[in-house]
């Protein structure tokens, strides 16, 4: 698809830049492996970047199958249809989500990624490497939207249709390069 994250960002950059119908605030790292990809974006684009940093929730022996993701401030995002189909205990979610959390935390200070910027009534642009369920970019959307963000535009490389139909509802725009 691309020969690396950072020719993928220079082509994700480059469409931005052509197709900028909005002034974006800032760039919002959605994963660690996105690291590379927002970081090329904001300083292609000049605009200061931070993260929201989440993690997969996988059903138990299955890691293959995500039910959900959080975020390092605690925001959590579901597969209400797969938490049922398994049977997923609400309080185990929880207490997963809680341990998952503190992880990201550790991890984001080993990172020194910014997360405290104020997005209150700006104009952010979430920015990853790729979205395959959406459910890390889902969550991170919500931290987001819970911290008043006044649009929300997405940015990957990739995006799975069926990741494509459910951001949309949430997200403001979707700027892809393959689907």
């Amino acid at each position: 698809m691309f020969k690396d994250r950072q020719v993928a960002a220079g082509k994700l950059s480059g469409k931005l830049k052509d197709s900028q119908s909005r002034d974006f605030d800032a760039v919002i790292a959605v994963t660690f492996s996105g690291l590379q990809t927002a970081k090329k974006v904001s300083e292609e684009l000049e605009l200061p970047m931070h993260a929201t940093i989440s993690s997969k929730l996988h059903v138990a022996g299955r890691s293959e199958l995500e039910f959900g993701a959080v975020t390092y401030d605690g925001t959590i995002w579901l597969d209400d249809a797969m938490v049922d189909e398994f049977m997923i205990d609400r309080d185990f979610i929880r207490e997963m989500a809680s341990e998952t959390r503190e992880k990201l935390r550790k991890e984001l200070e080993t990172h020194k990624v910014a997360t405290k910027r104020d997005i209150k009534s700006k104009n952010v642009l979430i920015v990853t490497d790729g979205i395959a369920s959406g459910m890390q970019t889902s969550a991170s959307l919500g931290t987001c939207l819970k911290n008043g963000a006044g649009s929300i535009t997405i940015a990957t490389p990739f995006i799975s249709e069926h990741a494509y139909e459910n951001i949309s509802e949430l997200a403001d725009s979707i700027l892809y390069l393959k689907k």
